[in-house]
């Protein structure tokens, strides 16, 4: 199975030069860099490697798996988009329960509490953030087939 991150920027990417993709690790290098992306690698809670990365990018795509630095990667990636200026869009994949949290409302699940402050940081932030829920990725067979036949048939 492919994760959500590998599989957007295959999608988000486009054939040439001007995508750049940020990884933590040198395992496997994303789909965008077989079409022509620059690849960069580094810790996503450093100041240095993070700059390098944002440095003259216009359109942020984050997509972190949940971890002890996420919060903190997190804000460091906003923190620096914001003072470097010129950002038309920070995209930010989170969870599904998320939207339905509060400060009086919450999970008992670290993680997601973590992916809950995380996206308060993010909307306090003055940044033009986009909250992207995993969902729109699922694939249910049942739901593709079943309610299709029913919705040509009637509309």
């Amino acid at each position: 199975m492919e994760s959500v991150a590998r599989w957007s920027s295959s999608c988000f990417s486009a054939p040439s030069p001007s995508a750049r993709s940020f990884i933590t690790t040198t395992s496997a290098p994303p789909p965008s860099a077989r079409r022509g992306a620059e690849v960069l690698v580094g810790d996503l809670t450093r100041v240095e490697d993070v700059s390098r990365a944002l440095d003259g990018v216009r359109r942020i795509y984050f997509g972190l798996s949940v971890s002890p630095k996420y919060v903190r990667a997190t804000v460091t990636t906003a923190v620096l988009a914001r003072d470097l200026g010129q950002r038309e869009v920070f995209v930010n994949i989170s969870q599904m329960t998320v939207s339905q949290m509060s400060a009086t409302r919450m999970t008992d699940s670290a993680q997601q509490r973590e992916h809950w402050l995380a996206e308060q940081v993010l909307d306090w932030s003055g940044l033009p953030v986009v909250h992207l829920r995993p969902t729109v990725f699922l694939e249910n067979p049942l739901f593709r087939f079943s309610p299709a036949a029913g919705m040509v048939a009637h509309g």
